[in-house]
């Protein structure tokens, strides 16, 4: 994708806020296809104009060191703009081409990894786990008085991507405590999951833990991508980074996404901070960064710990070729990544069968993101098909199938959700839409 006419306009050291004129991503293999011609970008103007406000006058209230927000319709993007700093002690303004650390928001990027393989008959969605990472062929469940038992189900592949593990974040408390005991998580830290462990000694290790629910029964949010990192590993005989720059990244044209941030990209690191009641700590300085060293695993599930080390790198327009690679059903400018029946698979609310169909009312879950199944008890403006993720960074994309848009609003901040920016600005989107 190319960038034309890029017009920068400085408002103080803390802002740079670039305006770009609808590069276009072509819908169909080769150039000159009819999306390419179009010439509006689905968006009213002064709709448009109203996120963009939205956000800088929260960088003007210095309740936001900086953001990226990318805004498409029909393969055009609408408004790729960056507001604020990315690293607040140097004031070196954000930009179009910042790196972030994309956290639980890389889980769809594992999914599309895992369905390469299972496009090539490599295995099965219903296929067990166990049958390929052996560890997990005897798992036990924690009952509700506190004793365990073998489990009755497989735990499936399926089951990796729709969260249906068993292997949740920590929530439940003798869970987090078992975790703690296996050296996956440091005592005391709960929301830090750092390990020095490989990653065929950290599925070993996980495998020992018990479940809180049968694989396959109940949602809950976890650790299903990191699982599925491994059983790529396994499967392609490669490292997961290889592996998906491979099959993901290289294809698209994703060239600034990976697990590492090469010397000559990390002048455009951006900083991580943690909200504080009137300032922002530094949690993972963009110079010195942990992401410029290798760790001793790669994570499918978005990062090891607080500054998710081990996860996705990556900028905004790498980010919305992957997305638009989605929305196109598979493919980008000739080159195809899923077939489009395996992009409608995912597409679909894999929560319908389970006792309980539902992450929250409304919404049903895909292979790695909520999808609005109901938008009348979603409650919020959205049509059915409406999908989203986020990182704990408060990095967020979101595709709407229905209008043909995609949303991405980056930024670096903790704790999440910081202030339901997120949100916020996705809901001024929808509504900017003609």
């Amino acid at each position: 994708m190319t960038t034309t006419a890029l017009r920068i306009i400085t408002a103080g050291a803390m802002l740079a806020s670039v305006a770009a004129t609808a590069p276009v991503l072509s819908r169909q293999a080769g150039p000159g296809s009819p999306a390419a011609a179009r010439a509006g970008t689905g968006f009213v103007p002064g709709r448009l104009a109203r996120v963009e406000r939205f956000i800088q006058g929260k960088v003007d209230d210095r309740q936001l060191p900086g953001a990226v927000l990318l805004l498409a319709r029909h393969g055009r993007v609408a408004t790729l703009r960056a507001f604020g700093a990315a690293d607040l002690a140097t004031g070196r303004p954000m930009a179009p081409d910042s790196l972030f650390r994309m956290a639980s928001a890389a889980k769809i990027v594992t999914a599309v990894g895992l369905l390469t393989l299972y496009e090539e008959g490599r295995f099965a969605l219903g296929d067990a786990v166990g049958d390929h990472l052996p560890a997990f062929r005897q798992l036990r469940v924690r009952q509700d008085d506190g004793s365990v038992r073998p489990a009755t189900r497989r735990l499936t592949i399926r089951d990796l991507l729709r969260h249906t593990t068993g292997f949740g974040y920590g929530g439940d408390a003798r869970q987090r405590a078992a975790y703690h005991e296996a050296g996956l998580m440091p005592v005391g830290r709960d929301d830090d999951w750092s390990h020095a462990f490989t990653l065929d000694q950290w599925t070993a290790r996980l495998a020992t833990v018990p479940l809180t629910s049968e694989p396959g029964t109940r949602f809950e949010y976890g650790l299903g991508s990191d699982i599925a990192g491994a059983l790529i590993e396994r499967v392609s005989g490669q490292r997961l980074d290889a592996f998906l720059a491979s099959r993901v990244f290289a294809p698209l044209g994703m060239r600034d996404t990976g697990f590492i941030v090469t010397p000559e990209r990390q002048a455009r690191m951006t900083t991580l901070y943690e909200a504080g009641p009137r300032r922002f700590d530094v949690v993972d300085a963009a110079d010195g960064s942990r992401f410029v060293t290798p760790p001793s695993a790669w994570s499918g599930g978005g990062g090891w710990d607080m500054a998710g080390h081990g996860g996705l790198v990556t900028t905004a327009t790498d980010f919305f070729r992957f997305l638009q690679m989605l929305l196109n059903r598979g493919a980008l400018e000739g080159t195809r990544v899923l077939s489009r029946h395996t992009v409608e698979l995912m597409f679909t609310n894999q929560l319908a069968t389970l006792a309980v169909p539902e992450r929250a009312p409304g919404v049903g879950f895909g292979f790695g993101y909520a999808i609005v199944t109901d938008a009348a008890r979603y409650g919020e403006v959205g049509s059915p098909g409406l999908m989203w993720w986020a990182g704990s960074a408060n990095t967020r994309y979101w595709l709407d199938p229905r209008s043909d848009a995609i949303g991405l609003y980056l930024t670096q901040v903790l704790p999440f959700p910081y202030q339901d920016l997120m949100g916020s600005v996705m809901r001024l989107s929808l509504q900017a839409l003609e």
